[in-house]
C-alpha cells in the first residue's frame, strides 16, 4: 500500500496514479450544470423550479445523470458534465494519461447504503486498482439524523484491508430549510437556509476518525459551517462555481503536504518533547483528558510526565522535532 505522501509523489512525477472517490450526490456531480441565477434578494440561486431546473436530472440533457445507473461508464467519461470529480480526473489525466479517477458517488447513499452495495470491494477490483479512495460520506447520514461513526469505520477497515490507502473528507457545508411541519424543502429560498444543527458534530465526527485510524482528511467545508449561497444550486448541493471550488481543494490535497494529518508520538519515560507547528491550535491526549494550547511562536516545549501516547493535530500542519 503506498502512503499518501508517495502518491503525492508519484503525482508530482507525473506517473500512474489510480484515485478513486466514494461518496454520494455531491461526489456524482448532481447539479453541477447548474449555474446560479440572481434571486429576488440578490443571492445567486438556482433550485426554484426543481426537479426539472438542473439539466443533471433531465433524461433529454447531454448532460444527464442517470441516478438508477450511475455510475456507469459512460457517464463518468461524458466531459460535459464537472463534476468535482470529472474535474479533477482531468487533471490528473493531463499529467499522464494512464492514470485514472473512479467516480463511486451514488445519489442519497450514506455509509451504510455503500456497506450493503459492496462498494469497496466493486472499487478493489477495478483495472487498474486505485491506490487511494477519497470516502466523502455525511451529508446524508446529517440530513437523517444518524450517526455514520460505525459504518463509516467499517468502509475504511475495507478499504485499508483491500491494500488501499484512505483519506476521509468532510463535506462542503450544508444547510437546511424546513417548512412550518418541519419538513426539509429543496425549493426553498436562501433566506430560508440555515446550518444543520448536528453538522458540527458530523464533522467532528470524521475528524475522529481520521485521529483514530492515522488518516489524513480533506476538508471542503469549515468549521463555522457558514453557507457560500453563490456556489449552492440548494441548501446541500453546488452549483458549477461550487464543483469547481471543490475539484480545486482535490487538486490542492495532490500537490501539497498534508494539511490535516494526526500523528502519534510515543513517550517512553520523563523528559522533554520539542515540537514546531504553524499559529493553530494543539489538541493534546494526556490520559484521556484533552487540553488545548495555543501555538505562538515556533518553537515550544511540551514536558511528559509518564509513559503513554501523545496525539496532536494542528489545523495548518504538523511539524516535530524530537
Amino acid at each position: 500500500m503506498l502512503t499518501t505522501t508517495q502518491i503525492r509523489a508519484a503525482i508530482a512525477a507525473s506517473s500512474p496514479v489510480t484515485i478513486a472517490v466514494l461518496g454520494d450526490s455531491t461526489t456524482a456531480g448532481i447539479c453541477c450544470n447548474s449555474y446560479p441565477n440572481v434571486w429576488t434578494n440578490g443571492y445567486s440561486y438556482g433550485c426554484v423550479n426543481l426537479p426539472d431546473f438542473s439539466p443533471n436530472l433531465v433524461a433529454s440533457s447531454s448532460y444527464f445523470i442517470n441516478l438508477t445507473t450511475y455510475p456507469s461508464q459512460p457517464q463518468q467519461d461524458n466531459v460535459l458534465i464537472p463534476s468535482a470529480v470529472r474535474l479533477l480526473r482531468t487533471y490528473i489525466e493531463s499529467l499522464n494519461a494512464s492514470a485514472r479517477v473512479y467516480n463511486f458517488g451514488i445519489s442519497g447513499a450514506d455509509a451504510a447504503i455503500h456497506i450493503t452495495a459492496g462498494t469497496v470491494a466493486i472499487i478493489a477490483a477495478k483495472t487498474p486498482k486505485p491506490d487511494v479512495v477519497l470516502i466523502n460520506l455525511g451529508i446524508n447520514s446529517a440530513k437523517n439524523n444518524v450517526d455514520q461513526t460505525t459504518d463509516l469505520q467499517t468502509l475504511i477497515t475495507q478499504v485499508l484491508a483491500a491494500n488501499m490507502q484512505a483519506v476521509l473528507v468532510i463535506p462542503n457545508n450544508v444547510g437546511v430549510a424546513y417548512t412550518a411541519g418541519g419538513i426539509w424543502v429543496a425549493e426553498s429560498t436562501p433566506d430560508q437556509w440555515v446550518p444543520m444543527d448536528n453538522w458540527p458534530a458530523t464533522r467532528n465526527g470524521i475528524k475522529a476518525l481520521a485521529g483514530s485510524n492515522s488518516l489524513e482528511y480533506i476538508d471542503l467545508g469549515s468549521d463555522d459551517g457558514v453557507l457560500d449561497i453563490t456556489g449552492l444550486y440548494d441548501a446541500f448541493h453546488p452549483n458549477s462555481i461550487g464543483y469547481q471550488r471543490i475539484a480545486n481543494i482535490y487538486k490542492a490535497w495532490t500537490k501539497a503536504a498534508p494539511v490535516h494529518t494526526p500523528d502519534v508520538i510515543k513517550v517512553t519515560g520523563s523528559g522533554s518533547l520539542k515540537f514546531r507547528d504553524f499559529p493553530a491550535n494543539l489538541f493534546v491526549a494526556d490520559q484521556g483528558a484533552l487540553r488545548v494550547l495555543q501555538a505562538h511562536s515556533t518553537a515550544h516545549s511540551l514536558s511528559a510526565k509518564s509513559a503513554g501516547a501523545l496525539r496532536f493535530i494542528t489545523s495548518h500542519g504538523i511539524g516535530v522535532v524530537t
